[in-house]
């Protein structure tokens, strides 16, 4: 979706909106590759490293715009696969890694950009790692574990217990530890929590450890998977930590969801509709997604199946939809912003590498009702992005009849979930925001006197 200037979204469909997930395009992605890393930080998403065809590493980060709706590239300064990659308020970070050629030993290099200033810095792991469990807060950047290869990476894999911590209001690094060595994990944080489950310990040894670390307080805490595994995905829809799929080295897949609620310390468990490694995961729209991944030869490390699945998951009902993506894939690069999800590029097994990127958007709407007016014919909001306790302006841009006979007009503010945030009267076409509004995007939706939906449109709210 172009949002170059911001301009109102209006979302005037008249369908029972049950699913909030909803393809929109489908775009060309600059060198194709697969098994890199990638991140959100702020507008802007970072596709970083891979692998492009015959194994050969890349050194391309995409960036991709979600206000412009474009993209650009930058570079690492060490082409790598599997690089983990996290953000900080200030920083994103490209850590660790692998170079496939010639025996694919482990990386200890960390790239690090500025996004206050615009630069780059480098500086070192405290050892060389692949496959990384990476989380972050504002302040805080974690590279947790990972597989140490010194003698390449399909041999004497081995998992590292160092906790490698970057400060950026202080630009100074820390080192925590594991209670147990892995790597090929996967880190979720929430709130004050870092998560960091299960993994592989050594080459013949899945983990179900979870380390769970208090930020506020220093201290660590042990709890289980319901399963041993590795190549499994965490995402969190801020309440709680799903950890979806994964493998064994006995050649098992997965498709059990671990779920794990920080305040009450408790576990439960979900199902996808298929097992599978090599989840790409991400929260957009209030619903947790999880794409693609692979059935993986773990005795050969061959990939023998990519999937197509997409399966939606919604948080607040409990429910959920299961899709399929036009192509199947694994190792994609996902990333998630609050009214989209990108799946970018991968590989098939059934056509190589991918060279396209996947957008998905929101259909907000939750009232079924049919808008009685085109309205985009009739209206913009002016501001829009807007701060709460700000008033708010409809700017008629034909004023109608129609319109007209309706009033006096009301609305309504709900937020991703479709619980409502505010309600009010719209006097003289302006309307007054309540303070303490949670940012992010909302819908208005605008009544008749007749409680008719006149028309309804996206409403950012930084």
């Amino acid at each position: 979706m172009n949002l170059s200037i911001l301009r109102t979204t209006l979302l005037f469909v008249a369908f029972a909106a049950v699913n909030c997930i909803a393809a929109q395009t489908t775009t060309p992605f600059a060198t194709p590759r697969f098994l890199g890393g990638s991140t959100v930080a702020g507008d802007t998403a970072y596709f970083a490293g891979g692998a492009t065809s015959g194994l050969m590493p890349s050194s391309v980060i995409n960036l991709y715009d979600r206000i412009t709706d474009t993209w650009s590239t930058q570079a690492l300064s060490q082409s790598r696969a599997l690089v983990g990659v996290s953000a900080t308020n200030k920083h994103v970070f490209f850590a660790g890694g692998v170079d496939p050629r010639p025996t694919g030993t482990s990386l200890e290099i960390v790239d690090i950009y500025d996004r206050s200033t615009n630069s780059w810095s480098i500086d070192t792991l405290s050892d060389p790692v692949v496959l990384n469990m990476t989380a972050a807060n504002d302040s805080l950047a974690f590279f947790a574990g990972g597989l140490i290869a010194p003698s390449g990476f399909f041999a004497e894999l081995n998992g590292r217990a160092n906790v490698d911590v970057y400060n950026s209001n202080t630009n100074t690094w820390s080192t925590l530890e594991l209670s147990e060595p892995r790597g090929a994990g996967a880190a979720v944080r929430i709130g004050d929590y870092f998560i960091f489950a299960g993994g592989l310990i050594d080459e013949d040894t899945p983990s179900k450890r979870v380390d769970i670390y208090n930020a506020a307080t220093g201290e660590w805490s042990i709890d289980s998977l319901s399963i041993a595994r590795f190549y499994f995905s965490g995402v969190t829809d801020g309440q709680k930590a799903y950890f979806a799929g994964g493998l064994n080295t006995e050649g098992e897949h997965f498709s059990v969801v671990d779920v794990y609620d920080p305040t009450t310390r408790e576990w439960s468990t979900l199902s996808l509709s298929a097992a599978r490694g090599f989840v790409a995961t991400g929260f957009s729209c209030g619903k947790l997604i999880f794409a693609s991944g692979a059935i993986t030869n773990w005795e050969t490390r061959f990939i023998t199946e990519a999937f197509t699945n997409l399966d939606i998951f919604d948080p607040a009902t409990q429910e959920w939809t299961f899709e399929e993506l036009a192509q199947q894939r694994y190792g994609g690069f996902p990333a998630a912003f609050d009214d989209q999800f990108i799946l970018a590029s991968g590989f098939s097994t059934n056509g190589g590498l991918v060279n396209t990127s996947v957008k998905y958007t929101c259909s907000f709407l939750t009232d079924t009702r049919e808008p009685i007016v085109a309205a985009d014919k009739f209206f913009t909001l002016s501001p829009n992005p807007v701060s709460s306790n700000t008033r708010l302006r409809l700017n008629w841009n034909d004023p109608s009849e129609l319109v007209s006979e309706h009033k006096p007009l009301t609305y309504r503010l709900i937020n991703q979930l479709g619980q409502p945030v505010a309600q009010g009267s719209i006097v003289q076409n302006e309307l007054e925001l309540p303070v303490g509004i949670t940012p992010g995007v909302h819908i208005l939706l605008v009544n008749s006197s007749a409680n008719q939906l006149v028309f309804s449109a996206r409403l950012i709210i930084y």
